[in-house]
C-alpha cells in the first residue's frame, strides 16, 4: 500500500513537472517566433530603407540630417520637428500631428495626398508590405 502511494505521488510529480516544462517550452517558442517574425519584417524594411530612403535620410541616432531629416525616432515624434533639420516645407512645419504607424503608412503610400505641398522628392510606396516592413524597421531603430 505504501509503495502504491509513493508511486502515485511520484507519477503526479512527474506529470506536473512535464506539464510545467511543456508550458514553459511552448511560451519560449511563441516569444522566439514572434521576435523572429518582427526581426525578419524589420530586415525587409531595412532593404526598403536602403533602396528608397537612404539617399536622403539618415537613421543612426547621432547622424547628421541629409537632404531630409534623420528618421531615427520618427515614430512617435511630432511632424516637422527633427532636431537639427531646418529645411522642412511650410506644410510640415505647420503640421499638427505625431507620426504614428497609421500616419506613416498613409504618408508613405502617397506623400502629396497626405501633405499637399511637401517638398519631399518621393512619389510613394504603393505596396503595403513594403510600407509595413519599412515602418517596422523605423520602429526597431528607435528601441
Amino acid at each position: 500500500m505504501l509503495d502504491e502511494r509513493r508511486a502515485t505521488i511520484a507519477n503526479t510529480l512527474v506529470v506536473r513537472f512535464l506539464g510545467t516544462a511543456f508550458a514553459t517550452f511552448a511560451a519560449l517558442c511563441l516569444v522566439a517566433c514572434r521576435d523572429a517574425g518582427t526581426s525578419q519584417h524589420a530586415d525587409a524594411g531595412r532593404q526598403v530603407f536602403e533602396s528608397k530612403c537612404l539617399q536622403c535620410h539618415a537613421i543612426a541616432p547621432e547622424a547628421p540630417s541629409r537632404t531630409g531629416p534623420n528618421l531615427c525616432g520618427v515614430v512617435g515624434r511630432a511632424a516637422g520637428s527633427a532636431e537639427g533639420f531646418g529645411s522642412y516645407s511650410e506644410v510640415l512645419r505647420k503640421a499638427q500631428f505625431v507620426w504614428t504607424d497609421e500616419r506613416l503608412d498613409a504618408f508613405l503610400k502617397e506623400p502629396q495626398a497626405v501633405l499637399p505641398g511637401n517638398v519631399m522628392g518621393f512619389f510613394g510606396l504603393p505596396e503595403p508590405d513594403e510600407r509595413h516592413a519599412l515602418i517596422a524597421f523605423l520602429k526597431e531603430q528607435t528601441r
